[in-house]
């Protein structure tokens, strides 16, 4: 056990010192326009129809099924997350997460995988996050047409490469019917 806790806690050092500045990758964007606050609480209404009731709370310890019982409380997370926005820094409890080691089959310590449990109200905010950016990307057409199995009411990967076998399939046996090749 002891192996194992090693290998699992030292793996994760290489990423302490870095620091993720979105804000220097993204020169010469325009921004992306922010909703007014009571946006949020539509916002923060509609992501939560979208979790799991009982999926595993991180150090919160929230479920998502009081959440949404407690409609009293989503104008205060809105609040927290316009609060999050306004400062552009994020506490470090929010991102903390609890880390669970499941065994696969042997002692070996790399046989073990790593599940971590986040924080419910960042779940929500990324969500948040990202159903914003992905609107804004639609209307300003900024994917590029070979990125589009991940927007919205599109195929999946699985589906884009069987489309792509089937129709690879095609192509060949009319090249064959063409060539005389039958």
């Amino acid at each position: 056990m002891r192996q194992t806790t090693r290998k699992w806690r030292t793996s994760g050092e290489k990423y302490k010192g870095e620091k993720f500045n979105i804000m220097e990758r993204c020169t010469g964007l325009k921004p992306v326009p922010t909703k007014s606050k009571h946006g949020m609480e539509k916002d923060v209404a509609k992501a939560l129809r979208t979790t799991l009731n009982w999926k595993g709370p991180g150090r919160d310890q929230i479920a998502n099924f009081w959440l949404k019982q407690l409609t009293a409380t989503h104008k205060h997370i809105a609040a927290l997350f316009n609060k999050l926005i306004e400062e552009d820094q994020i506490p470090g409890w929010l991102t903390a997460g609890v880390t669970f080691l499941i065994k696969k089959n042997t002692e070996n310590p790399q046989n073990y995988r790593r599940v971590t449990c986040l924080p419910t109200t960042y779940k929500l905010n990324t969500y948040i996050i990202s159903r914003r950016l992905q609107k804004y990307m639609d209307d300003q057409n900024l994917k590029p047409k070979e990125q589009k199995g991940r927007c919205s009411g599109s195929k999946g990967c699985k589906e884009q490469l069987l489309f792509q076998k089937q129709y690879y399939k095609n192509v060949n046996a009319r090249k064959k019917i063409a060539y005389g090749m039958d």
